[in-house]
């Protein structure tokens, strides 16, 4: 799309990145043009770099999470196998403190 701007009380049809950087070419002279091709070019570059580390942010949350996920399914697991033990009319103290003692390396993995 064109648009239409006033530079020095003249009309310019500007249809792009081109036409404009050639009218702050003859408006405002090459070294300008150039400092401003310069810095839309790092900023372009930068903005991609930023989406790259978000990627990457977002993929090891990713992966945080499924750990999180395994660990506490451990858990809930292992809290279920000792809370059967416990219901059983003669409690095997043997079998409660292996499955606290899973438990606890579970726990302390993650700390």
């Amino acid at each position: 799309m064109a648009h239409v701007i006033e530079v020095k009380g003249k009309a310019a049809v500007v249809f792009g990145l081109k036409d404009l950087m050639e009218l702050i070419d003859q408006h405002m002279g090459m070294e300008f043009r150039t400092t401003l091709e310069e810095t839309l070019s790092e900023t372009y570059a930068s903005e991609y770099e930023w989406a790259e580390i978000l990627r990457e942010h977002h993929s090891e949350l990713d992966e945080i999470r499924e750990h999180y996920h395994n660990v506490i399914r451990d858990i809930r697991d292992q809290s279920e196998e000792l809370a059967g033990l416990i219901r059983e009319k003669r409690l095997n103290r043997n079998a409660i403190s292996k499955c606290a003692g899973k438990i606890g390396t579970l726990t302390w993995r993650e700390l």
